[in-house]
């Protein structure tokens, strides 16, 4: 029988969840998370302004 009394959980939302499990997958894939990491290091006056891009 099991004894739950020794036992730790964690509940977290859906959202909270799924956010993780996307953490996770970008830190396993090296050449995501290397883009990722060189986006952060672009200064903002490199970057396009929301007008400039084509949605």
């Amino acid at each position: 029988m099991y004894n739950w009394k020794n036992s730790e959980a964690v509940l977290l939302s859906l959202e909270d969840y799924n956010n993780l499990m996307a953490t996770m997958e970008i830190n396993d894939n090296p050449v995501l998370k290397r883009r990722i990491e060189e986006g952060l290091n672009i200064s903002l006056d490199e970057c396009l302004s929301a007008d400039e891009v084509a949605w």
